[in-house]
């Protein structure tokens, strides 16, 4: 056989790595690179990498749809879209729909079951700066240091949405401290720096980290959100999910899921020490408790019984 050469399998036009054949033996899903005949020196061909492409939108925003060019993947491939570097859970369609989603740094991964995935480019989606009070009729508010009693937040109101809102100036949470608590370790809410300056929301199962099951959460990194704005957060149990926004901006990855209460009956404090259990104690590694440092800060403005149309 002095002509023998490889001869591509009906695998060739699927993905990039193919069944190979020299017309007698299969070499099966060889990996990306360049292959010569057993018996000639003349004719190769060649098994191209997988490339992840770009991400087209240059300066996305929130509501923008991702699309990639550039990938010579196939309909065999896999896709992960991840934001911040970490998966987006059931986001593995070829593109993305930012619609309703955090602003962050987003990324695609392509997999076709042979090569390690490859990632593009990551790109930053921004807000659409929005108002998540607007349209909201205020029930009442929570004064600066004020402790909690159980009635103070409505038993018929925990398990129906809620909106918080507060204005700061000089927010600084970089060594740690408690904005919001309520309730206790079977079921509440808290809103707090911890000691290394990471943020936390959180209500449902009030159980100390880890997050357990029937704890909805977000988190953000070290020293985020700060400075001077406005922060909002919702606990909806339609769908038992957690949003927040720092100058109408949504902040964090809602994460892990509530049902019925948000919060129970222990009481706790807005901007002050509480007196609720989780509020005893060390929360979150911050022990003592103490309260975020800031300038100023306003009343809490209280929403209940309504979701944010942001």
């Amino acid at each position: 056989m002095p002509n023998a050469k490889f001869i591509p399998t009906a695998a060739w036009s699927a993905a990039p790595e193919v069944d190979v054949t020299d017309g007698e033996n299969l070499f099966p899903q060889v990996q990306a690179g360049t292959y010569y005949p057993i018996l000639s020196s003349t004719t190769s061909i060649v098994v191209p990498p997988l490339t992840a492409g770009s991400i087209d939108q240059a300066s996305p925003t929130v509501g923008d749809t991702l699309t990639v060019s550039g990938s010579n993947a196939t309909g065999s491939a896999t896709y992960q879209w991840q934001l911040g570097g970490v998966d987006i859970s059931g986001a593995t369609s070829a593109t993305y729909d930012t619609t309703g989603q955090p602003t962050g740094i987003y990324r695609r991964g392509v997999a076709d079951g042979v090569q390690a995935i490859v990632y593009t480019s990551a790109v930053s989606v921004t807000g659409g700066v929005v108002n998540p009070e607007a349209g909201l009729t205020q029930d009442t508010t929570f004064t600066v240091a004020q402790t909690l009693v159980g009635n103070d937040i409505p038993t018929a109101n925990r398990s129906q949405p809620v909106v918080f809102a507060c204005d700061f100036t000089g927010l600084d949470g970089s060594g740690g401290g408690i904005i919001f608590e309520h309730g206790g370790g079977t079921v509440g809410t808290l809103v707090v720096f911890e000691a290394d300056g990471t943020f936390h929301i959180r209500c449902g199962n009030g159980a100390d980290l880890p997050y357990a099951a029937g704890t909805a959460y977000i988190e953000m990194p070290t020293g985020q959100p700060s400075g001077d704005g406005t922060l909002v957060w919702e606990f909806n149990p339609t769908g038992g999910t957690v949003r927040a926004w720092w100058n109408g901006s949504q902040i964090g990855t809602p994460a892990g899921s509530f049902s019925g209460a948000w919060t129970g009956g222990d009481g706790g404090s807005y901007l002050g020490t509480g007196i609720g259990s989780s509020a005893t104690g060390s929360v979150h590694g911050l022990s003592p408790v103490t309260v975020v440092p800031y300038t100023t800060a306003s009343p809490l403005r209280v929403y209940f019984n309504e979701a944010s149309s942001a």
